[in-house]
């Protein structure tokens, strides 16, 4: 199954505080935007179950050789012309060559899956590694950097839902820096633990409101900043997606209040 992005419901910002991570809708009357994926909807866990890089089942015999036993084996041979072979359930085309004592494939290949998923990159010896696009029959996609046979390094993980992430992936879970964009045209930035918002991060709402500070398993969490479109902005802290009594309301019209029980008509919070 491929990854998802999930939808929660929207939240409700003012007296109650401030959801950045909830559902669609505007800020300070229900911010809207959805989550990052979870980690166990990311690419690495859901891998097909063909897609390790194939070895054949016709194995070209050993080369003899005059060297003795104990001598090492040959390295695989270089990739030559364009071929193109059938195995159990897939079709795998390009340059590359097989080793001949392990059947295993080096080099630039096409790899496509009779349930319709198809790779396509670089392999050393059966792993993928190096650069490679991996698609799903039914839409999700990642390209990017691989290693140890999983997307390590940079890459883009498109959804079957339009969110789109791009930036550095471990085992194929986002971690580190990176951005995604949600088909609703909200955009986070900032650091990722585990697939979630962890550290330091920005939300930017397709409505104009803005929230920039700390995140906590995608959850705003912290010190932070939520201004809305209007100019209002309320900075201190948050916890758990809502704001805490430590913070302070502006309004846009430069008056003040001290904590998180303030409210406004219109637009703002």
């Amino acid at each position: 199954e491929p990854p998802k992005a999930e939808t929660s419901g929207s939240g409700t910002s003012g007296t109650s505080g401030t959801s950045t991570t909830s559902g669609s809708g505007n800020a300070g009357t229900g911010a809207g935007g959805t989550p990052a994926p979870k980690s166990a909807d990311t690419v690495a866990s859901l891998t097909p179950a063909p897609s390790p890089a194939p070895v054949l089942q016709d194995r070209r015999p050993a080369p003899e050789s005059a060297a003795p036993a104990e001598a090492p084996a040959p390295a695989p041979a270089a990739p030559t012309e364009r071929k193109s072979v059938r195995l159990d359930d897939m079709t795998v085309t390009g340059n590359f060559s097989i080793d001949p004592a392990s059947g295993r494939i080096s080099g630039r290949a096409r790899l496509v899956w009779d349930n319709g998923n198809e790779f396509d990159g670089t392999l050393v010896n059966g792993i993928k590694q190096g650069n490679g696009d991996y698609r799903w029959k039914n839409g999700p996609r990642y390209r990017g950097d691989w290693a140890r046979d999983k997307p390590n390094g940079r890459g883009t993980i498109w959804f079957a839902d339009g969110s789109r992430y791009t930036g550095q992936v471990v085992d194929g879970v986002p971690n580190g820096s990176g951005a995604t964009v949600f088909p609703n045209g909200d955009r986070y930035e900032g650091r990722y633990k585990d697939g979630k918002p962890n550290g330091q991060g920005e939300m930017h709402f397709r409505n104009g409101d803005h929230y920039v500070g700390g995140w906590r398993d995608g959850k705003t969490d912290g010190q932070g900043r939520m201004t809305w479109a209007n100019g209002s902005y309320w900075e201190g802290e948050f916890r758990n997606d809502q704001r805490t009594e430590n913070g302070k309301m502006v309004f846009a019209e430069k008056r003040e209040q001290n904590g998180a029980a303030v409210s406004s008509g219109g637009s703002g919070p």
